[in-house]
């Protein structure tokens, strides 16, 4: 069963059920069942009349049932089984009863029934949006935050999974045959029915509360460290982008000697798909004569919304973290920010992004190690049997013939083994959760803080504007509700498939499908090819270099490929230490085909009238480009000499891992020139390089 469409049969029986099918025989349970049914049936046809027409569709039945276990399609002999269940025991009640005999489906008049309560809270409510109990850092304008880069969430559609009260109520009531109650108040599902119907509501709970509650716990840890310790962290990763066993022991071994220093840590609990942010820092009120800024707030914020691949083995994050530290003067900051969309492995750590330590500047790698708490994966449910037992009167023992009293007894044998063989066989039909909120919901945007001038009226309002941006700041879902729908439908059989009693409905995230265990197997197809390389990722390490203008003929005599360096040109600058001197460097990783990601360094200055904002700031997005990647990325950087210095760096390459994109630019007038290089550290691999 593919892993990335998340379902699990419940019971466990018929996964087994499956697996045999697949092989062209029943299983043992079925197959015994199975037999008794046909030893059942032999008896009864003996002493049955010669030209009793049920006896020979009773077997025709049976041999298409063979059939269908022959050809792994067991789940269509539910409604021929049904069927001929329905006209033994009408055959029955005839011999009994003759013309009086009760119908095969009277609902019993004195039925017992009972009034149940079931707390459904947990599946029906949304967790609250704890992200916005922490403040943004930076300088706050008469109250409002001074505008540094962050999420936009506030349209964003909440991604926590469970199912609506009207809807749990419908799928509950949809099982309903025996006449019973369904209602909710206040979070509690009230049910009257039966003790069958009570087992079916429980089993439909249960399957529910495996997604509803799933937890992820979260270890975030952000580090100082080099690039160097960057680099051998790297190179230490696995395919995923996790560190292995030898990369945790070289972090382990780095923060014991002192080579790289753990900034903060932060460990969390939150339903899957629960935004959450954390915070570690103070909030302080600047002087009475700063004309511009009232308060200002430090420290280390990090805001995520994960969603859990629970079949596949780890987590979806959309982050964005900020360190803001002081920096001297009560006025001056020091500030790393940075934002992505990530696929981190289960139980694993993954150096998210960040920026590494140049200088003595505020820097800060971002590490996350998630786990599930609870069930990983979603449930299927059997659909319930939906004839209800038979009323009969007292039977008129003594009355009937000899003959007839032999085949009301063979008859009531073969009932009660055909009724075993169809607990076995089922309905046909199962309702299945299938999680789509990677391909249904929408990344969440990520703005990038502005360099520059600006003041404030009420709002910042910049005077420089931006520069080298490469757009693209909103991650698009993979298809719309409507287009999804279509696509899964129109690839499982179209309308020959989905009359009723199927049903397909996008529900929290979740596609809510009623069918049949072959089209539900269609969908977990179709949903693997949708999802085909999209849970790819570039890991890519960005560099700032100071260089002089002789420097810059010099690499350029030296690279492959327009704007593109090699392994060997690399190593070459790596050793050029006095002529390249490294200004700032950073970790980036870009889902390949999604939306731009950013990280940023830089200080930002308070004055009486004005917010300045100095640093660098890079943009990159990444997209598959045949067996290569093409990065496309811009990287502003402004500095303050007498008047606020401003370049605008963009590179644009298709490499390969191990090989480096770059842009250079000199500044007229100047001794001076800016490199920019763009190491491809490493590219999860493709479906069919996987394949080999």
């Amino acid at each position: 069963m593919r892993p990335l469409a998340k379902a699990l049969v419940v019971p466990l029986l018929l996964a087994g059920v499956a697996s045999a099918q697949e092989a062209g025989h029943a299983p043992p349970d079925v197959a015994a069942a199975i037999a008794d049914v046909d030893s059942a049936l032999a008896l009864w046809t003996k002493a049955a009349p010669a030209t009793l027409e049920l006896s020979r569709t009773a077997a025709k039945t049976m041999q298409g049932l063979a059939d269908d276990v022959a050809t792994g399609t067991l789940h269509q002999s539910a409604a021929p089984l049904r069927e001929l269940r329905t006209k033994l025991a009408a055959r029955r009640n005839e011999l009994l009863f003759g013309a009086t005999a009760p119908a095969p489906d009277e609902t019993p008049p004195d039925r017992e029934r009972t009034l149940e309560t079931y707390d459904v809270r947990s599946i029906v409510e949304i967790p609250p949006d704890m992200s916005a109990a922490a403040p943004r850092l930076g300088f706050h304008p008469t109250e409002r935050f001074a505008g540094a880069g962050s999420f936009v969430i506030d349209d964003s559609p909440n991604p926590s999974r469970g199912i609506d009260a009207d809807k749990l109520r419908d799928i509950a009531d949809r099982s309903n045959t025996d006449g019973g109650s369904y209602e909710l108040s206040n979070g509690r599902l009230l049910v009257r029915g039966t003790a069958t119907a009570h087992e079916r509501v429980r089993t439909l709970l249960a399957a529910c509360r495996t997604f509803a509650e799933r937890r992820v716990a979260f270890d975030l840890a952000s580090y100082r460290m080099t690039p160097a310790l960057g680099r051998e962290l790297e190179a230490l990763s696995g395919p995923d982008g996790s560190l292995g066993e030898a990369g945790e022991r070289r972090l382990d071994e780095a923060l014991a000697r002192g080579e790289a220093t753990l900034a903060g840590l932060e460990t969390r609990s939150v339903h899957d798909g629960e935004t959450f942010t954390t915070w570690t820092g103070e909030v302080r009120r600047l002087q009475e004569d700063a004309a511009i800024g009232s308060c200002v707030a430090t420290g280390q914020r990090v805001h995520v919304r994960p969603m859990v691949e629970a079949a596949a083995r780890r987590v979806l994050l959309d982050v964005a973290f900020e360190t803001v530290q002081p920096a001297g003067a009560a006025t001056d900051l020091d500030f790393v920010r940075a934002a992505t969309r990530i696929r981190a492995p289960l139980g694993r750590t993954t150096l998210v992004g960040g920026t590494f330590a140049v200088g003595s500047g505020t820097t800060c790698v971002l590490a996350v190690k998630p786990l599930i708490v609870g069930s990983a994966l979603d449930a299927r449910i059997d659909d319930a049997h939906s004839e209800r037992e038979t009323a009969l009167p007292e039977r008129p023992l003594g009355t009937l013939a000899p003959a007839v009293e032999t085949e009301v007894g063979l008859l009531e044998t073969l009932i009660a083994r055909a009724d075993r063989l169809r607990e076995l066989v089922g309905t046909g039909y199962q309702l299945a959760f299938f999680d789509v909120r990677d391909l249904a919901f929408d990344g969440l945007a990520r703005n990038s803080p502005r360099l520059g001038v600006a003041n404030a009226d009420r709002e910042w309002t910049w005077r420089m504007p931006r520069v080298a941006s490469i757009g693209g700041e909103w991650a698009p879902a993979f298809a719309d509700p409507d287009g999804l729908e279509a696509l899964i439908k129109s690839s499982t059989g179209a309308e020959e498939t989905w009359g009723d009693p199927a049903s397909y409905e996008l529900h929290r995230g979740s596609i809510i499908v009623h069918q049949t265990p072959a089209v539900l197997a269609r969908i977990e197809g179709a949903l693997a090819k949708l999802r085909a390389d999209l849970d790819r990722q570039a890991r890519v390490e960005a560099d700032l270099y100071e260089v002089e203008p002789a420097f810059v003929r010099e690499l350029l005599a030296r690279a492959t490929a327009p704007s593109v360096l090699d392994g060997k040109a690399l190593a070459w600058l790596d050793g050029e230490t006095k002529r390249a001197r490294l200004a700032g460097a950073g970790l980036v990783v870009a889902p390949i085909g999604g939306a731009t990601v950013y990280v940023a360094e830089g200080h930002e200055r308070l004055s009486t009238d004005a917010l300045e904002r100095t640093g660098w700031v890079l943009e990159l997005r990444a997209q598959a480009d045949g067996n290569a990647t093409a990065i496309t990325a811009g990287l502003t950087r402004a500095e303050r000499e007498r008047d606020l210095h401003v370049v605008a760096l963009n590179a644009t390459a298709r490499l390969e891992p191990g090989s480096a994109a770059f842009s250079v630019a000199v500044t007229p007038g100047s001794a001076k020139a800016s490199l920019l290089v763009l190491r491809l550290r490493s590219v999860t691999p493709s479906r069919g390089q996987r394949a080999k």
